[in-house]
């Protein structure tokens, strides 16, 4: 009884696959006299730096190079995952500036649309002053107020994100894979962004003087 292998790093099926001699091959079937590829495993991680060097100059002497540059390349997974790793980091700094400019963006927003409502609602807020309101209440009220907006836009977020994932692996058939507690964190990010862009137009609310406020209106 066989076990499927599956697909590779590569994605080449490793089920699907016809083994034939390598002279054979070279023949028939590639029409070269050379091979093009040569894997080698080390006998561990640190062997790799050692056996980079004896292959090299096995290879040096074998195709007779004496004086003259390689001819082949040689690579190790060590400079591949090196080589991933520095593209990964790269992508992630793109993405994350991008997200912090679409964060700032949306700041600005939610601070432009707060100091919207309260140009507006100068009368509301001259009664309810009137009525016994400390600044503590208001500032506390238009804080709710921004904190919901940007709730209610991170969790728009997180619907979209999650639904666009889930409908990817359906159509595409990739097993999706969210991390919630990252879900979280970012819906509790948008809250904060709502914090910190609110606190200035909740302090002009709280600062505005009733008797001012309702002549205003």
């Amino acid at each position: 009884m066989t076990f499927p292998k599956g697909i590779d790093q590569n994605g080449a099926d490793q089920d699907d696959l016809i083994i034939v001699p390598i002279g054979t091959a070279m023949r028939r079937l590639l029409n070269v006299t050379y091979i093009q590829s040569i894997y080698v495993q080390a006998k561990d991680t640190r062997s790799m730096a050692k056996a980079e060097s004896e292959i090299q100059e096995l290879l040096r002497v074998r195709h007779r190079l004496r004086g003259k540059p390689d001819d082949f390349t040689i690579q190790n997974q060590e400079t591949l995952l090196a080589t991933e790793r520095e593209t990964s980091q790269s992508m992630t700094f793109l993405i994350g500036s991008v997200a912090g400019i679409s964060l700032l963006v949306g700041g600005v927003g939610i601070l432009a649309v707060m100091l919207i409502s309260i140009r507006e609602r100068r009368g509301e807020i001259g009664l309810r002053r009137a009525l016994g309101a400390r600044r503590p209440d208001i500032r506390m009220q238009f804080l709710i107020e921004s904190i919901l907006l940007a709730g209610t836009g991170g969790a728009i977020g997180v619907i979209i994100g999650v639904g666009c994932a889930y409908a990817l692996s359906a159509l595409g058939y990739w097993e999706t894979l969210i991390s919630w507690p990252a879900t979280a964190a970012a819906f509790l990010f948008s809250a904060v962004l709502g914090i910190f862009f609110g606190i200035y137009p909740a302090s002009r609310a709280a600062g505005l003087e009733p008797i001012e406020a309702l002549r205003a209106e």
